[in-house]
């Protein structure tokens, strides 16, 4: 990256302001994907992703969850929701939507400060769509992401809710004869944050 600026600098010197404009307008987008890039490569699984100033401590409100940026381990990236939603791309290389499906608040690491539980859904072209988990840690003036885990496929999530900071998931899965579109076999799963890392403990 840095030797990819270097040798911008060294083709805009000398040049007149218009032929510079031109030249920026043309570099931004690329400047925009490798950093994208660089961004969901630093993020190893496990860790925090500190992406949102939180001016009220004590409380994740409806607005911050549904307008967040996501990382995401099926898109093995970032996604910055708007009102719930995200959609980019228009070819099966590059295309995802992803949507914020159920989320619950509570106090996840003992801080006295509101946190929240999240589930996300995301599919390209495929006829798949994977639900992860993820958690929103409120803090010391920011909001941060816990890893995310994939809890299946084209699933139907029950009810979700934090106890005593522990995370509790009903869904239904499918049985190997379930159609596609409606799985029926139960499972209760719940999670743990284990340092700022999300752990199911009912394996």
């Amino acid at each position: 990256m840095q030797l990819f600026c270097t040798r911008i600098l060294r083709l805009m010197s000398g040049r007149n302001s218009l032929s510079i404009a031109l030249m920026s307008l043309a570099i931004l987008p690329v400047l925009h994907f490798f950093l994208e890039l660089q961004d969901a490569r630093a993020l190893p699984h496990g860790a925090i992703s500190i992406s949102q100033e939180n001016t009220n401590n004590k409380t994740l409100d409806d607005s911050q969850i549904k307008n967040f940026r996501y990382h995401l381990s099926f898109v093995k990236g970032f996604v910055e929701l708007k009102d719930g939603f995200y959609n980019a791309g228009s070819n099966p290389d590059d295309f995802i939507t992803a949507r914020l499906e159920h989320y619950a608040i509570g106090d996840m690491d003992s801080d006295g400060n509101d946190d929240a539980a999240i589930i996300l859904s995301s599919h390209g072209m495929g006829s798949g769509t994977f639900y992860e988990l993820t958690a929103l840690l409120a803090g010391n003036g920011a909001i941060s992401q816990t890893n995310s885990i994939v809890i299946g496929d084209r699933i139907r999530v029950e009810s979700l809710s934090i106890e005593q900071g522990r995370i509790t998931l009903d869904v239904l899965a499918h049985k190997p004869d379930d159609p596609s579109c409606c799985p029926s076999q139960k499972y209760l799963r719940q999670f743990d944050l284990v340092g700022k890392r999300l752990v199911e403990t009912n394996k």
